[in-house]
């Protein structure tokens, strides 16, 4: 297990050349990353702030140490940002047990609150693993109930340091717990072996029982759409659109034989999709454009009264 991470740390996001860099304790990242409250700095512009990335970082061809992803050997810390509405209290929870840093992000408001987790590896992740891991640990936070930002799984992402954000509302909180383990989440959150199950074909069972009178026919379509909603969060990139789709038109159908609610489980399935590795606005547009496929066929199924 390591006792010092590696940290870089950048005079701002518009300055792609290294102000610093070297090892920190996790007493030091501590200090950084959830500071009293006398010590949280004010700008008056994000493109001010400094930023860091908990890296080793190498020099390019000019021996200089610039913010590039094939320029990065290691990743010691995953680095969630979490801009989804979760509140803090969940972000807590989730990560009970574990050793992290939480603090607001500058766009944080009590309206749509925003946070940034920390988590310290147990031992630096090889930077050839860091897509796998960071999908890892995406299924893996989604699963303690967080919904992480696909946009920040770049190795070198530069994260700014906590700043009073223009709301000024600003907390931060440090965990005490153990590393998270970047192998253990290989393991234990894999991308699956084999695609999500193709809705549209089952759910017509389901439709064509409920559409019969069957009485067992909405308890199966929610264990149905459960078993669609897990397939889907498991999808491996390559496939995420599709199976999306295909969840959204496995709704569609039910919600067109009267079985299943739009409002409840659409919220659910793109929570899915995001999990996946798509970013908000790609999980609503196929899950929508799946529903609507889903909803169209299946206004010609009978009616189930």
């Amino acid at each position: 297990m390591t006792d010092t991470y590696s940290v870089v740390r950048w005079r701002s996001s518009t300055d792609p050349v290294a102000e610093s860099r070297g090892e920190m304790t996790w007493d030091e990242m501590r200090e950084m990353l959830a500071p009293g409250a006398t010590l949280w700095r004010r700008f008056e512009s994000k493109a001010d702030l400094p930023g860091w990335s908990p890296v080793a970082l190498r020099a390019g061809e000019d021996g200089v140490y610039r913010r590039r992803a094939a320029l990065v050997d290691t990743v010691s810390c995953i680095v969630l940002d979490l801009d989804a509405g979760d509140s803090a209290e969940a972000v807590v929870d989730a990560l009970h047990g574990f050793s992290a840093c939480v603090h607001t992000t500058w766009s944080y408001t009590e309206e749509h609150p925003k946070f940034r987790a920390v988590i310290p590896f147990d031992v630096p992740c090889l930077v050839r693993w860091w897509g796998v891991v960071w999908s890892c640990a995406a299924r893996w936070a989604t699963s303690r109930g967080v919904r992480p930002d696909p946009a920040a799984k770049d190795p070198c992402r530069l994260y700014y340091l906590p700043a009073w954000p223009p709301s000024g509302l600003a907390m931060s909180r440090c965990l005490e717990g153990e590393p998270l383990s970047w192998r253990r989440l290989m393991i234990d959150y894999p991308a699956p072996s084999s695609p999500a199950p193709r809705a549209p074909s089952d759910a017509m069972v389901i439709q064509r029982s409920l559409s019969s009178g069957d009485g067992d026919g909405d308890a199966r379509a929610g264990k149905y759409l459960s078993g669609v909603e897990r397939g889907l969060s498991a999808t491996a990139e390559g496939g995420r659109n599709a199976a999306a789709f295909r969840a959204g038109a496995a709704l569609g159908g039910l919600i067109a034989a009267g079985s299943a609610s739009d409002a409840v489980w659409r919220g659910r399935l793109v929570g899915a999709a995001m999990a996946t590795g798509l970013d908000q606005r790609e999980a609503e547009a196929a899950i929508d454009n799946g529903i609507t496929r889903g909803t169209t066929d299946g206004r010609a199924l009978p009616d189930r009264h």
